[in-house]
């Protein structure tokens, strides 16, 4: 089983459908009262499970109520689901996007889609399936549960990684483990990954990727930057990866330092820069200077970056510790597929 390519907004998602009707419901209610239901957190919390529940309605009904509680007011509205496709128009979009960016990022058209299949919460809204439908001009696969795929998914993932493990061997069934053993997956990365480097005709701190979004899993890339300042005692490696979209800014994954480099370096002093990707998508960093043989490491695990932050403009604009950086102007180096021969 071979993934060919991964795409997604990371900021789109079933919430955002069910804020679009929080805010229609809290415009009716301060047309009528005056007052807005969201500036308390106990209204907004009620507000949001009702709209919530209206949301999974109006994916079966035509209307849907809705009720809004708030400074011992309580008020119930019918919304159409006319209104709500209306009002998600600009979230329809960005699904448009992605689905079309994914398309021509790759280079395939439709004739070379064999089926659509759907899953997750909001595949359930008719809007949903009906761009679905008019983008692929096919019939959509729905045989998945929107709910439980997704773990069913996990669970077998899981599997075929403790499959010749010899603690799944005495849990499993012998006849699951071997079928388990037998699949084979080949995964891409989902987002391009690179470190944050210093222009050195702007000044500004942008990211410099080396694994292209989508390789092929294992992958591996060797670069050489420079110093910015003579006789610079360390380097502060920061990585990041591409945000969902081009006009997302990046998101930081972690960092890594080497100190102790050589005394008099001159500016430009060459470090070689080293990301690799293994095959559960875990990222290795290595840094090292090649005269002295400096050398920093570090592994970053997915689950440890549940609460990434994305890189702010000023970051990006100026260094957070000045004279520890690299510049892209030495920026050399090719994409190495592990286990492949250097190009």
């Amino acid at each position: 089983m071979q993934v060919i390519a991964s795409d997604g907004d990371l900021e789109l998602g079933g919430l955002d459908w069910t804020r679009v009707l929080v805010n229609l419901a809290a415009e009716r209610f301060i047309a009528q009262f005056g007052v807005d239901p969201r500036e308390t957190p106990e209204s907004l919390q009620f507000l949001s499970l009702e709209a919530e529940q209206a949301k999974r309605s109006l994916s079966v009904r035509a209307r849907a109520a809705i009720t809004v509680r708030h400074q011992n007011r309580l008020k119930t509205w019918q919304l159409e689901r006319g209104e709500f496709e209306q009002s998600s128009r600009v979230l329809l979009e960005r699904c448009r996007q992605v689905v079309q960016r994914i398309l021509k990022d790759n280079r395939f058209g439709w004739a070379r889609i064999d089926t659509v299949l759907t899953t997750g919460g909001a595949s359930r809204m008719p809007m949903v399936k009906e761009l679905l439908s008019q983008l692929s001009g096919r019939t959509l696969n729905t045989s998945l549960s929107p709910d439980q795929s997704i773990a069913h998914g996990a669970a077998l993932y899981a599997g075929m990684l403790q499959a010749n493990r010899q603690q799944a061997k005495s849990v499993y069934d012998r006849r699951v483990s071997e079928r388990l053993r037998r699949v084979q997956q080949r995964s891409v990365s989902a987002r391009s990954l690179g470190i944050l480097v210093r222009d050195e005709q702007t000044g500004r701190r942008v990211p410099h990727y080396l694994i292209g979004a989508n390789s092929p899993l294992p992958a591996s890339v060797t670069s050489v930057f420079g110093t910015v300042v003579p006789n610079q005692r360390k380097v502060h490696v920061r990585i990041v990866e591409s945000g969902a979209g081009s006009d997302r800014p990046p998101t930081v994954l972690g960092d890594c330092t080497v100190s102790g480099l050589p005394a008099e370096l001159p500016e430009g002093s060459e470090i070689e820069v080293t990301l690799s990707y293994d095959h559960q998508a875990r990222v290795h960093v290595t840094a090292r200077e090649p005269l002295s043989g400096a050398l920093a490491e570090v592994e970053i695990l997915r689950a440890d970056n549940l609460q990434r932050g994305v890189v702010p403009e000023e970051s990006r604009v100026a260094a957070a510790e000045p004279g520890a950086e690299l510049k892209s102007v030495l920026a050399t180096g090719a994409a190495v597929e592990l286990g492949a021969a250097p190009k």
